[in-house]
């Protein structure tokens, strides 16, 4: 959810939501949002802890698309590649490997000591609990 904030702004409001939770533990461990901007504008989040591994970020627009695999816990060593296509036409872009970890334990001790309000983080919260608040429910399958 943080990612479709970055991109399309902190406004974005719950058209939907579908979460499964362990019936035992219950927590959900899979779900689908779909989130949409004040114009209109989409994002489509899956997750789940029940399922093989995956990472993706996609973004399609009127004149192309990027995809970036493993943009979320990638190992320290792992050089993602950004695929770009405008009219039909793909390019691959190798990105150097970076220390994820690192960076955002960093990132996040910068922003204690710069004394950030967090509004970012209590609008992520919130959006959190709104799809939560609105989503339906369903037991996993095992």
């Amino acid at each position: 959810m943080r990612a479709a904030q970055l991109y399309l702004g902190s406004e974005l409001e719950v058209v939907g939501a579908v979460l499964r939770r362990d019936p035992g533990a219950r927590v959900d461990v899979a779900g689908s949002v779909l989130l949409t901007t004040s114009a209109g504008v989409t994002a489509q989040l899956d997750f789940g802890f029940i399922h093989a591994y995956r990472t993706v970020c996609s973004i399609w627009g009127s004149q192309g698309s990027l995809e970036l695999r493993r943009p979320f816990t990638p190992p320290d060593d792992y050089p993602p590649v950004l695929r770009m296509e405008v009219a039909g036409e793909v390019t691959e872009r190798v990105l150097p490997a970076d220390r994820q970890f690192v960076k955002a334990a960093e990132a996040f001790a910068a922003a204690i000591a710069a004394g950030t309000d967090g509004a970012q983080i209590l609008r992520q919260a919130a959006l959190v609990e709104a799809v939560r608040s609105s989503a339906r429910w369903v037991d996993a399958l095992h």
